[in-house]
């Protein structure tokens, strides 16, 4: 996987709370989220996201990643159309 995946996963997962419900969203498998979102987080070298079995949130460095890549989630979204 890439950041290509990674970012939008992340974003998608931290936004709705959720790893199958992003999945759904961005048409890949709850597995291939997770994946996405941990290997971020070994690329990075902190947890973005507390996850339990009912609830996923994210960490104090995870919203300063989101908030720092929002700008580039937007560039990416406005060249995709």
């Amino acid at each position: 996987m890439d950041r290509m995946l990674e970012l939008p996963t992340f974003a998608a997962v931290a936004r709705l709370r959720s790893f199958a419900a992003a999945a759904r969203q961005l048409r890949l498998s709850p597995t291939a989220a997770s994946r996405a979102v941990a290997l971020l987080e070994d690329e990075l070298g902190t947890p973005l996201l507390l996850r339990t079995t009912r609830s996923v949130s994210l960490t104090a460095e995870g919203a300063a990643y989101l908030e720092a890549c929002q700008s580039a989630l937007e560039q990416l979204d406005d060249a995709a159309r």
